[in-house]
């Protein structure tokens, strides 16, 4: 059964049903995404034996002393480590072998052995990519590979760092392939070799049960997700360094233009890099939309996107905040639309709200509050409206290590500030949570140099007065549609959007009143069903 209540605003009416064929949608990484150049060639030249191209190994892990290394991290706040960096000087003319192909092209290899790692991944001090020019990283047994890194991956300078993400093998070969037509004009050098030795087998390896956050934490795409479609994909896990974990989001400017500007914590950062002394990021890596496909977690591994590289325009300590422009824009990432959150500059919190975090560096998780957070210094249980955080507890799950620097998103949908710290765990709900508040980062108590403070990079337009106000989140889509698919929707509650609402494979059950409210039109695509005295409200 059908039960349509619809209430038609001043907007022309556009309720259409009917049955809309999308293309398949693939997925990929900012490269090419193809297979490395040597698999597939028949080149005699490079029939050379796997144990003919040059090996380097790095040192064997302590795995007791790293261990007893974490305890004080997480005893002091740091974020959570899963990989240790080996300094080593790899190039294009120290480390490898060159072979010659029959057209003129080359191709240069080198072996990366790191005996007790679950993975590696690396960090480069220098990267440039000719025309032509192609990066790949694999495991040595064909296993699996990411690239090809190209033009596309370049910097503003060839000395400009770089970062390639997670290969899950100890034994990986990275292949740097040019044409004759660019013969020595490629720049390689890979400063260090980051071998996993925790949390990624859990994290993010194929091979594994998902779900290495605390059993009270809730996946982005549970009900308590469902209105908060569009502000999912505005957030990121950050693999920091190359070695820990942190979260993140992007967030809209007045321009309304999609710079890549993305807000954090300076804790995450202020090992690596300030605004004021070293900007440069490039060892950082963002995994944008790793979420389990629904409520309960699964053995399959989500799609990974992931970009590479920042800088920090402008961070500080008292409200723990660093803003970074992100070197590769997530808009150029195959089949994924980024969503910048709007954010409220004023000394408000409003009531209710979520944050939305990669909790020990699992997949995406929501965890929703309904109270009126509390204006206080960071960890101060005592209140007053001047201090930098603020202060909440939950009504469903918990924050953990690796939740640094995500959103808070009160339920105006504005970001309200970003996750320095707390008590809250899933054995400890009621504990609270500190937030540096965006209201203090936006002036910096009157701060001088703009380093310090948002309001120069977010309000490029200087429409915003120095008390502070609100802006709007921006959808990349250019219909920045609000799509509700493969929901099975049993408790009652409203979708807003503004823009269009799309709902494909719904089911509307268990005596649930459900109002969706856009702008211009709803559609109704196929799958769309209203059971028993359930109720489908539209509104646009």
């Amino acid at each position: 059964m059908y039960v349509f209540l619809l209430i038609i605003s001043q907007m022309k009416l556009r309720l259409v049903l009917l049955l809309v064929i999308f293309p398949v949608l693939c997925y990929a990484q900012l490269s090419t995404n193809e297979s490395p150049v040597s698999w597939s060639s028949t080149d005699v030249s490079l029939l050379r034996q796997t144990s003919d191209i040059p090996q380097v190994t790095v040192s064997q892990l302590d795995l007791d002393k790293l261990q007893q290394e974490d305890l004080i991290d997480e005893q002091n706040g740091e974020p959570p480590r899963f990989g240790y960096p080996e300094k080593v000087a790899i190039t294009l003319t120290d480390g490898g072998v060159w072979q010659t192909l029959s057209d003129g092209s080359r191709i240069w290899r080198v072996r990366i052995f790191s005996p007790d790692a679950l993975s590696i991944n690396l960090l480069y001090d220098k990267f440039y990519m000719p025309e032509g020019g192609k990066l790949f990283v694999y495991a040595t047994d064909k296993g699996s590979s990411i690239g090809a890194f190209t033009t596309r991956n370049n910097k503003e300078s060839p000395t400009d760092g770089f970062a390639t993400g997670l290969v899950f093998s100890n034994d990986i070969t990275v292949e740097y392939y040019e044409p004759a037509a660019v013969k020595g004009k490629g720049v390689l050098s890979i400063s260090y070799v980051v071998s996993g030795y925790r949390l990624i087998s859990e994290i993010l390896q194929e091979d594994k049960a998902l779900g290495s956050s605390g059993s009270c934490e809730i996946n982005v795409n549970c009900p308590e997700g469902d209105n908060w479609q569009n502000e999912k994909r505005a957030v990121a896990m950050i693999l920091v360094g190359g070695t820990r974990i942190c979260s993140g989001s992007l967030v809209n400017t007045t321009a309304n233009d999609t710079s890549p500007y993305f807000l954090t914590a300076n804790h995450c950062t202020m090992n690596y890099g300030d605004a004021v002394t070293s900007p440069d990021l490039s060892s950082f890596s963002f995994y944008w939309m790793y979420e389990a496909p629904s409520c309960t977690n699964s053995s399959t591994e989500p799609p990974i996107y992931s970009t590479s590289g920042a800088t920090i325009v402008a961070n500080y300590e008292p409200s723990d905040f660093s803003l970074l422009r992100l070197s590769e824009d997530p808009k150029n990432l195959s089949n994924f639309t980024p969503y910048y959150l709007g954010w409220d500059s004023r000394n408000t919190s409003g009531t209710g709200g979520v944050a939305i975090h990669h909790p020990s560096g699992d997949v995406k998780k929501i965890t929703p509050y309904t109270i009126t957070p509390a204006s206080t210094d960071y960890l101060s249980d005592t209140p007053s409206s001047t201090q930098t955080h603020w202060r909440v507890t939950w009504s469903k799950g918990a924050t953990e290590g690796g939740s640094s620097g995500s959103p808070l998103i009160n339920s105006s949908r504005y970001v309200i500030g970003q996750l320095h710290g707390g008590y809250s765990s899933c054995s400890s709900q009621t504990e609270p949570d500190c937030y540096g508040k965006v209201s203090y980062s936006w002036l910096n108590n009157n701060a001088s140099d703009s380093r310090r403070r948002l309001k120069d990079w977010l309000d490029p337009l200087n429409v915003i007065p120095s008390k502070g106000g609100t802006w709007d989140g921006l959808d990349s889509r250019s219909d920045c549609v609000l799509r509700i698919e493969n929901r099975t929707l049993s408790a009652s509650q409203t979708f807003t959007n503004n823009c269009p609402i799309e709902m494909k494979n719904v089911t509307v059950s268990g005596g649930a009143a459900i109002v969706v409210k856009a702008k211009e039109y709803i559609l109704l695509e196929s799958g769309v069903e209203v059971t028993g005295n359930s109720s489908l409200e539209l509104s646009f």
